[in-house]
């Protein structure tokens, strides 16, 4: 237990470092230094306040109570700590800059939602992992155990991911453009509460993945503006269809981090859905650049294509081709009534 929190607090530390660099490099003319105390300072809180909330419920591991509890007190306790050490009137400063406040409140829960999901994640990766080699080891009797592990172990290395790149689209308008970074972070804030609530589930139903990308590119609309657009039709009745969870967020991430953001007019996301012979089709078009060099071979739709075959087997499969005139056509085909 000792050995475990005393890698967990040298892994917050660098993480906090990473950080105070990161935010450094956002805003101009910004000390190294003082980014370093308020990242230390507010990622040691949030830490400290979510291992001993768990010591004092007696509990294995932070659940998400403690971490709803550590990252508002634990950023507070931080910001207020990181001024003594300053030297900062924190009054003065935000009646000098009203802006001020906004991107203290932004930095508090993007660092503790940082932190506090790094731990959560590594836990769960953790965990996962073991019950993985586990499996593998004692040959378990029904495949279907070995496929659980395997898709939650897959899950879990593609939840920091994805909330890491949320989290710097957050951050890069911090600075300049708080009312917008501000906004983004209440968008994000419904994106965590609409993924938190499936994201341990063995299964989600369409409806969810399409509630969860209309967050997500709402999020990205505020950061792209006109330049970015989507479309979304699927009939009702597929709502209720299974699918694993996440599975077609990676794809529209995809999408618009080598298709459309690279484009200078950007440009459109289409999202439909057909059955047809006992399958149900997914297909996500964007109007970006097109396929580039090694599109498809990153992290993001390996894992697509590693869950597809833990979850279908053999049954399911990705097509990823060149769209007419521009951009990526992306085709899901797995088969219906699985369970």
């Amino acid at each position: 237990m000792l050995k475990k929190l005393i890698t967990e607090l040298i892994l917050t530390l660098l993480f906090n470092s990473l950080i105070a660099i990161f935010v450094n490099l956002l805003i101009e003319h910004h000390s190294l230094k003082i980014s370093f105390i308020y990242s230390q300072s507010i990622g040691l809180n949030i830490f400290c306040v979510a291992i001993g909330f768990t010591l004092i419920r007696r509990l294995d591991k932070p659940d998400i109570f403690s971490f709803v509890i550590s990252i508002p007190l634990g950023g507070m306790i931080g910001v207020a700590i990181a001024n003594w050490i300053i030297g900062i009137d924190i009054n003065q400063i935000i009646t000098h800059d009203p802006n001020l406040l906004v991107i203290l409140l932004a930095c508090t829960v993007a660092f503790g939602l940082i932190v506090s999901y790094f731990l959560h994640a590594r836990n769960m990766m953790m965990e996962n992992s073991i019950a993985l080699r586990e499996a593998s080891l004692q040959q378990l009797a029904s495949e279907e155990q070995l496929m659980e592990a395997h898709l939650k172990l897959l899950q879990a290395q593609i939840e920091p991911h994805f909330l890491f790149n949320t989290l710097s689209n957050v951050l890069s308008l911090i600075d300049e453009e708080p009312k917008r970074a501000s906004m983004m972070l209440e968008n994000f804030t419904q994106y965590l509460r609409v993924s938190l609530r499936r994201i341990r589930q063995e299964q989600a139903t369409l409806k969810d993945e399409l509630d969860l990308l209309r967050t997500y590119l709402d999020i990205h609309i505020i950061r792209m503006g006109e330049r970015l657009q989507y479309h979304i039709e699927v009939p009702e009745r597929f709502y209720l269809i299974n699918l694993p969870p996440l599975l077609l967020q990676p794809v529209v991430e995809n999408a618009i981090k080598h298709g459309l953001a690279p484009k200078l007019e950007g440009g459109t996301i289409s999202i439909s859905a057909t059955t047809q012979a006992n399958r149900l089709d997914i297909a996500i078009v964007d109007t970006g650049i097109g396929l580039q060099g090694e599109y498809g071979t990153g992290m993001g739709l390996n894992n697509v294509r590693a869950r597809l075959r833990a979850f279908y087997g053999n049954q399911a499969k990705m097509i990823i081709k060149q769209n007419t005139p521009c951009g990526v056509y992306v085709n899901l085909s797995v088969p219906l009534g699985t369970e």
